[in-house]
């Protein structure tokens, strides 16, 4: 799982929450599988927003999230805390 920031341009309306170091962007999460193929991707939250805020809004807000399998887990960056469903490194 990665999140990462999409920088935008022409935009007409900025919203503060938007942006970094004076530049609009949008976090990106995705999931890829065993081949390196993407099987989720969540955009819309603010490039401001904390990684794990990113996957706490893409888990209440996606109905299409896919929720690991009981046993199985997310390997997440240090950005993330230990939950159901994602290891992060310690």
């Amino acid at each position: 799982m990665a999140v990462d920031y999409v920088r935008m341009q022409n935009m007409e309306l900025i919203f503060m929450d938007f942006l970094i170091k004076g530049i609009a962007s949008l976090n990106v999460l995705a999931i890829c599988d065993y081949d390196m193929l993407f099987t989720y991707c969540y955009v819309g939250v603010a490039g401001s927003a904390h990684d794990a805020r990113v996957l706490a809004t893409a888990t209440r807000d996606s109905p299409m999230f896919p929720v690991p399998p009981e046993n199985k887990y997310y390997l997440v960056d240090s950005g993330y805390a230990n939950r159901r469903g994602c290891l992060a490194p310690f």
